[in-house]
C-alpha cells in the first residue's frame, strides 16, 4: 500500500520506527538478561543408574527444560533445546544450546547425576 510522502506521514512514519526499536531494544536487553542468568547457572539432573554408571533410559531436552525451570525459575520450549553430545545415556557433564530467539543462543552446562 502506498502513501502520500506528506509532512504528517513523515513524521507519523518517523515514529512508528522509533518505537519499533525501542521495543527491539526492550527485547534484545530481555534476551541478553535471561543469557546471563541461564549462562551463571549450574543445572543438575538427577537419574537412576544401574550398576555400571549407564542410565535408565537417557536424559532428553524435556529434563534439560525441567532442570531449567527449577534452576532459574526461566520456562524454555524443549524443542529449542539441542543436546550437542546427542543421547546422554551415562553419567557425567553434557553441553546443550538453548535457542532464545531467531539468532540467539546460549550454551549451558548440566550435569547428570545418580538419584
Amino acid at each position: 500500500m502506498a502513501v502520500i510522502a506528506s509532512e504528517s506521514n513523515r513524521r507519523s512514519l518517523a515514529e512508528v520506527i522509533k518505537q519499533k526499536e525501542k521495543k527491539e531494544a526492550k527485547l534484545v536487553a530481555s534476551i541478553n538478561d535471561i543469557k546471563a542468568r541461564l549462562e551463571a547457572s549450574k543445572l543438575t539432573i538427577g537419574a537412576k543408574v544401574g550398576t555400571t554408571d549407564k542410565i535408565f533410559g537417557s536424559v532428553t531436552a524435556y529434563h534439560v527444560a525441567e532442570a531449567i525451570k527449577k534452576a532459574v525459575d526461566i520456562e524454555v520450549d524443549r524443542r529449542k533445546i539441542h543436546i550437542v553430545e546427542g543421547e546422554v545415556k551415562t553419567l557425567g557433564t553434557y553441553t546443550a544450546e538453548v535457542g532464545l530467539g531467531k539468532e540467539h543462543k546460549v550454551t549451558v552446562t548440566f550435569e547428570v547425576v545418580a538419584e
